[in-house]
């Protein structure tokens, strides 16, 4: 009996582990596909400024992954980082990705961050 479920368990986790790393290579992907697209934003000068900056990115093969609201918003955080790293002034970003299977898009907003410091006001 003890044999037999120590190859069920050795069977698990095998699976289990296999599992994780397909989970571990996706999350990776999706990651390079934010930087990437979000380098892309910025150096083709797609960002739009105004009161608050935006984007309106158009379907396209690559773009399936910001079809989810995670992502997106992963991809929004990261060129308002991005920007705010360049010392441009900090804006609130918006960003609106096509979904063609659904013939909608999905927009995501972030608020730009201001750095915080510490000051003694002298009185």
């Amino acid at each position: 009996m003890f044999n037999i479920l120590s190859s069920q368990y050795r069977f698990f986790l095998r699976n289990r582990t296999e599992m994780l790393m397909k989970g571990i290579k996706i999350c990776i992907d999706i990651q390079q596909n934010v930087v990437e697209r979000g380098c892309a934003l910025i150096e083709k000068g797609e960002i739009q400024s105004g009161p608050f900056r935006w984007t309106k990115m158009s379907a396209s093969p690559n773009d399936f992954y910001f079809t989810n609201q995670l992502t997106l918003s992963k991809l929004a955080l990261f060129v308002s980082t991005a920007l705010q790293n360049n010392k441009r002034r900090d804006k609130p970003y918006v960003i609106c990705a096509e979904v063609k299977s659904r013939d909608t898009f999905l927009v995501c907003g972030v608020y730009g961050r201001e750095k915080h410091t510490n000051r003694v006001q002298k009185k």
